[in-house]
């Protein structure tokens, strides 16, 4: 059987990561997104399931995709989903260029669902603040980035911030201010 691809990919841990972050980010939309619910908790079966068909998991992760872009057509996910989106639509890719006013809000929205951090949330407060100005503060954002960065990075090694602090720092890393 010839491996399965999805958007030109060999299937990947990186597919088993992603779906952990939809678990994860399930908390903030599950009240208005009961098709997320039921697609990532298929894509979830079918990711651990001990001997996996990747045919199932392309289908489960269309399921998904499909439930997401429904959520997001009316802005209802807001800036998490929409990035989460993104990136599973080309789940190996990194995202280059500075840190913008979209990444900042998905940040911000993400504090709902990591541990509380006050350091945290100044920085993330801060990247908010001065990517919505007409001409922000390049050293402010690049000092609140990496504060933030920081600690996601903490959040993610002690397994306080699940696979969405690992996928937030992965984001900030790549991109440069």
């Amino acid at each position: 059987m010839a491996p399965a691809v999805m958007n030109g990919y060999p299937l990947s841990p990186r597919i088993q990561f992603l779906a952990a972050v939809l678990e994860e980010m399930l908390v903030l939309v599950h009240d208005r997104a009961e098709a997320l619910d039921l697609a990532v908790a298929r894509l979830l079966i079918e990711v651990e399931t001990p001997v996996p068909d990747p045919q199932r998991i392309v289908a489960a992760w269309d399921h998904a995709l499909a439930a997401l872009v429904a959520l997001d057509g009316g802005c209802a996910g807001g800036p998490l989903p929409a990035l989460v989106f993104n990136q599973m639509l080309d789940p190996e890719r990194v995202q280059r260029g500075p840190v913008d006013l979209c990444l900042a809000l998905a940040l911000e929205q993400a504090l709902e669902l990591l541990p509380a951090d006050p350091e945290l949330a100044n920085a993330i407060e801060t990247l908010v603040l001065e990517c919505d100005k007409l001409h922000p503060d390049r050293m402010e954002i690049e000092l609140a980035q990496l504060f933030a960065g920081e600690a996601l990075a903490r959040m993610a090694e002690d397994g306080s911030g699940g696979a969405l602090a690992f996928l937030l720092v992965e984001w900030l890393r790549s991109r440069g201010a």
